[in-house]
């Protein structure tokens, strides 16, 4: 079946075999999630951009990354050389659909809000992104004209009420409501119902751990932790949200290494780190395979990790953390380290260690806090800043007590964030 738009040209509806190819979306990006495109649909004022960017801000609340291609300011600048007869409105959505499917492939979600009011353009959008094994998914805000003119936030329909605006779609420009979305939301629900109804809609599509298994998430480096001689190969690595996803820990992204460059240069940072060259270390952050990129009300605040030790003597999970400056003190470092003892608690690990140097109060504190006691002292295991060798207090934590009885870890996320 097809439908032929007012420039003359034909779409083909959407055949069962490239949907199943779209079903679960592209692959896996260095975002760490599946690239995607929700195209919000809909009368002027029916609420399409709002709806958009609640989403938008849930999924980075959730460490995953979107971009919000809106109708209007795309008319302000790529499409500004277009009208709005029925051949420039055709030739906006194609650009709209090429530069959706652009971001989509790159592995970020794009959030298309656009009139669109043809639904052979719709369908063209669709299939150029089945057609490269991209996720789409049309979703028509569905808001009667009645309600879009009493909202009028632009003043438009009372223009074309008036007879001061020709072509105004609804009034005496068509628009085609689709005979076949993937959701429709009614004007009747709030912004939050919406959003959420999308989230789910999409979910399957894009979420970052899609196709994880706990059997094949890996631990990334061998035995010893980091190695000096570049990054290792990074596995998938589940996000972990803390509560009502106040703290979000995400495996790294693009981008991520010059955040945390600039993060361990930070004189309250680097004097704990001793580092020499923070910009090799950050791209060995992000590359170790075995690190979690933490995320505070949106913000990259820092980086946790974890490696795998398999000594049959002493096997255990050596933890490291390095929070920003205005992030440090407020109790984020053992609510991070917490998030991810529950995740390696579920992989049957049991015992963990961590290692701040012995002048570092503050840290020390804050393990302590968390059950870890000291157990040894690590002769000079890191020179500082100004060239000196400081001794690291090896602490540990076994995620048992004496009657063989796991301590309540979930307990201990009750800790401020």
């Amino acid at each position: 079946m097809s439908a032929t738009d007012p420039a003359g040209s034909t779409a083909t509806a959407p055949t069962a075999g490239a949907a199943a190819v779209a079903a679960v979306g592209g692959q896996p990006s260095s975002f760490g999630q599946r690239g995607a495109t929700v195209w919000f649909t809909g009368l002027s004022g029916a609420g399409k951009s709002t709806v958009a960017e609640a989403v938008r801000q849930r999924l980075a609340e959730t460490g995953r990354r979107a971009y919000l291609l809106d109708g209007d300011r795309l008319r302000a600048g790529l499409n500004a050389d277009l009208g709005f007869d029925p051949a420039s409105r055709c030739e906006n959505v194609r650009r709209v659909a090429e530069v959706a499917r652009l971001v989509a492939d790159a592995g970020l979600i794009a959030l298309v809000s656009v009139i669109a009011p043809y639904g052979a353009g719709r369908a063209r959008a669709r299939t150029l992104h089945e057609q490269d094994g991209l996720a789409f998914r049309e979703v028509w805000v569905s808001t009667a004209l009645s309600e879009c003119e009493r909202r009028d936030p632009k003043g438009l329909y009372a223009r074309a009420r008036s007879g001061e605006l020709a072509g105004m779609t609804g009034i005496d420009a068509p628009y085609e409501p689709p005979v076949a979305a993937d959701l429709e939301l009614p004007g009747r629900l709030s912004v939050h119902e919406g959003a959420e109804r999308v989230l789910e809609l999409i979910e399957p599509l894009t979420a970052p751990s899609a196709g994880v298994t706990p059997g094949s998430i890996g631990m990334g480096m061998p035995e010893g932790g980091r190695s000096d001689s570049g990054p290792a190969v990074a596995h998938d690595r589940p996000v972990l949200t803390n509560g009502p996803n106040t703290m979000v820990l995400r495996p790294p992204a693009e981008g991520d290494a010059e955040i945390l460059q600039e993060m361990l240069g930070e004189p309250e940072v680097a004097r704990w780190w001793g580092l020499w060259d923070a910009a090799r270390v950050a791209r060995e952050m992000v590359g170790s395979g075995q690190g979690w990129v933490i995320v505070l009300d949106g913000r990259v605040a820092g980086w946790v990790e974890a490696s795998v030790e398999t000594d049959p003597d002493y096997e255990h999970v050596g933890l490291d953390i390095t929070l920003a400056r205005q992030w440090r003190g407020q109790g984020h470092g053992p609510a991070a380290l917490t998030l991810l003892m529950r995740h390696f608690r579920a992989l049957g690990h049991h015992r963990f260690t961590i290692d701040p140097a012995v002048e570092n109060v503050e840290a020390i504190r804050a393990y302590s806090s968390l059950g870890f006691a000291p157990v040894g002292v690590m002769r000079a295991y890191e020179r500082g800043p100004d060239g000196r060798w400081r001794d690291g207090l090896l602490m540990d934590l076994l995620a048992e007590d004496l009657d063989g009885d796991p301590k309540d870890l979930a307990a201990l996320g009750s800790l401020p964030t």
